[in-house]
């Protein structure tokens, strides 16, 4: 049986991921299967939402990134088996594993420690990793929720992850990280070119 390439698109909130993974959908297909992200289905989905349905506070944010790791790790499996049934050999995710660390109170140790995580093999089971800077570094007037309706980070908050994603994902060795200031066209034609490596 073939082996399944992960590719992750990640980045901090409004950086474009959602957009850029619905035009490789569109141009490649069924070549590629495309992994929707954990936390926006689970707040899309009823989860409660800080500052609409509950306050923020560490409890909250221990229990969502509780549940966004295991739909992670199930959703990744499941559309795997998707893409062996369809012939895919590429897995395209909004975000992945890793990522969700930044969000964590404690960061990446206590993400390590509180749910058991082996991080250098959770970085090796993705292949490449493409880090889209969040607009609110490049155009903050522009910072918002756009197509994603349950984001709940302020400006402020948005620059802060986007550095941390970056440091959580610093030693894969195939990293692109592609600036903020881009247009959406160049950031497209630069995740595209990485993609076809591994069609």
């Amino acid at each position: 049986m073939n082996e399944i390439t992960k590719i992750v698109i990640t980045g901090g909130p409004c950086a474009g991921k959602t957009s850029i993974i619905a035009m490789l959908k569109e141009e490649f297909g069924d070549e590629i299967i495309t992994v929707p992200e954990a936390a926006t289905l689970l707040l899309a989905g009823g989860f409660p939402v800080p500052g609409q349905h509950v306050d923020w506070s560490d409890e909250w944010q221990y229990a969502f990134q509780k549940s966004v790791l295991n739909l992670c790790k199930s959703l990744e499996q499941t559309y795997a088996l998707m893409a062996r049934r369809k012939n895919a050999g590429i897995l395209v995710c909004d975000n992945g594993l890793p990522s969700g660390a930044a969000y964590m109170p404690g960061g990446l140790a206590e993400f390590i420690q509180m749910f058991d995580i082996d991080l250098p093999q959770e970085l090796k089971n993705y292949q490449a990793v493409i880090h889209l800077e969040t607009i609110a570094l490049a155009h903050p007037e522009r910072y918002g929720k756009h197509n994603n309706s349950s984001r709940y980070t302020t400006l402020e908050h948005a620059i802060d992850l986007d550095l941390l994603i970056k440091e959580i994902w610093e030693d894969h060795e195939k990293r692109f990280i592609i600036p903020s200031g881009w247009k959406l066209e160049d950031k497209y034609h630069k995740v595209r070119e990485v993609v076809k490596k591994y069609l």
